[in-house]
């Protein structure tokens, strides 16, 4: 008895019910047991795309492909051709794999190509090229159906997002609370994984269920969504003359609230990503190599920790570390004097987020203006978007204007660093120093404050 290995896909199914692939399967076995064929394995790829558009593996595809390449699977079963493949490229794998293992191909609507024939490959490429048109062409569809719901501002597609009712539209009292008074944390130096702890312990889980982590959380305080702007593959959407479009929902934070975030997020370069000793060491990542420049990091030793260079870079390798309690100490200490001695210092402010979007918009406009001078590019393509960028550019100047007049130095106090808080104190002291040094030391030397020097910033 030939073996059957059973092929079911379905390219959409969000909530996972399987019902469509259950059919297919139910229809296959049928369709099995009239040709005699022993239908033992099933593979399934659920709510997959099989078309050219699509950028995701089809695992159990390419496994059946493998157990028929192994011997495995005589005969491949499938409901149509189209749930085989719409890719004309993957067609000519299972014609090849008709030529090297004569594995058969059939199915319960498409009927079964004969691919020993010259007629009977054409008739399933041909078959092959028009469910691949028909899939990009419905792939158009739902592209330009997705661009003018963006257009109008409306909600997006899938699961709610956290912050909102079920609605996507009306708040979540609690969750936008939370949301709020994350944005202020982060602008006030806290952490993301340190508001992630928080979040866990208090039971505050993502729309979806899971726990906190800090890239989810990044990516959900960089979204403009939360200052009420729709968007579309990743952009704020533009509406046909050009113009940001405003979400049909509340917003969370004000567009001003939003920017400080941004430069928060942005001036932290990721810091709250994780590096090592990040989380566990008062100045890891903070203190530089008096040797190389380089960061030094926090690591663990018998008598607590140390801050390290490796100092492998270059032609000039050398090892440098200090004790880390002693300096942590010393460090927290220098600052508490500082701020006891002048009452409060001022940190610069914080960096407009945009600014280098800004600064991207004059060259775009004088590489298109240079590619119509050059005739490369129609007037009816260049100017629709060099109005776009001019568009853009008046209101990202309007935003750093605001920006600029809203948002001046940060003022620390020895009230505002004696916390227990280890982030926060962190996030302070990188706000006051442009560097702290640590020179290097002979060997088995004893720890001194003298091989500490600080470079402040000046305000």
């Amino acid at each position: 008895m030939k073996r059957a290995g059973i092929y079911c896909r379905i390219s959409r199914d969000p909530e996972g019910q399987r019902v469509g692939v259950d059919r297919q399967e139910e229809d296959c076995r049928t369709l099995a047991s009239r040709q005699g064929l022993e239908a033992n394995t099933i593979y399934i790829d659920n709510d997959i795309s099989a078309s050219t558009l699509s950028k995701k593996a089809r695992p159990q595809f390419t496994a059946l492909l493998a157990a028929a390449k192994a011997g495995d699977v005589d005969v491949i079963v499938a409901y149509s051709n189209s749930r085989l493949t719409r890719r004309p490229l993957e067609l000519e794998d299972l014609i090849q794999l008709h030529d090297k293992h004569g594995t058969r191909i059939v199915t319960v609507v498409s009927g079964e190509d004969d691919l020993s024939t010259a007629d009977g490959r054409m008739v399933a490429r041909i078959k092959a090229s028009v469910d691949a048109a028909e899939a990009e062409r419905a792939g158009e569809r739902i592209a330009r159906a997705h661009l003018q719901k963006a257009r109008a501002g409306s909600v997006n597609y899938g699961a709610r997002p956290f912050g909102w009712a079920d609605d996507k539209a009306t708040l979540d009292p609690v969750e936008s609370d939370l949301i709020r008074q994350a944005a202020a944390d982060v602008v006030a130096g806290v952490g993301l994984n340190q508001i992630c702890r928080a979040w866990n312990a208090a039971g505050v889980r993502t729309a979806r269920g899971n726990e906190w982590d800090h890239r989810g959380l990044r990516q959900l305080l960089k979204g403009p969504r939360l200052a009420g702007w729709r968007v579309h593959q990743g952009k704020i959407a533009r509406d046909a003359a050009g113009r940001d479009v405003r979400g049909a929902w509340e917003p969370i934070l004000s567009q001003k609230d939003y920017d400080q975030l941004q430069a928060a997020l942005t001036s932290r370069g990721g810091r709250s990503g994780g590096r090592r000793g990040a989380r566990r060491y008062l100045l890891s990542g903070v203190v530089r190599c008096g040797h190389c420049g380089h960061r030094m990091y926090g690591t663990t030793t018998l008598t607590g920790h140390a801050y390290t260079c490796g100092g492998t870079q270059g032609a000039d390798p050398h090892t440098l570390s200090i004790s880390g309690v002693p300096t942590d100490e010393t460090v927290t200490e220098v600052v508490a004097a500082r701020l006891r001695q002048v009452g409060t210092i001022e940190a610069p402010a914080p960096t407009f987020a945009l600014a280098g979007r800004l600064e991207e918009i004059p060259e775009k406009i004088s590489e298109l203006m240079a590619a119509y001078n050059r005739g490369q590019l129609s007037g009816a393509i260049v100017f629709p978007q060099v109005e776009a960028l001019e568009v853009e550019q008046a209101e990202l100047s309007a935003q750093r204007h605001r920006f600029v007049t809203s948002t001046g130095p940060t003022h620390i106090s020895a009230e505002a660093f004696d916390t227990p808080d280890l982030d926060r104190r962190r996030a302070l002291i990188e706000q006051l120093f442009e560097a702290i040094v640590i020179a290097p030391s002979s060997k088995g030397a004893p720890w001194t404050p003298d091989r500490i020097s600080y470079v402040w910033r000046r305000s």
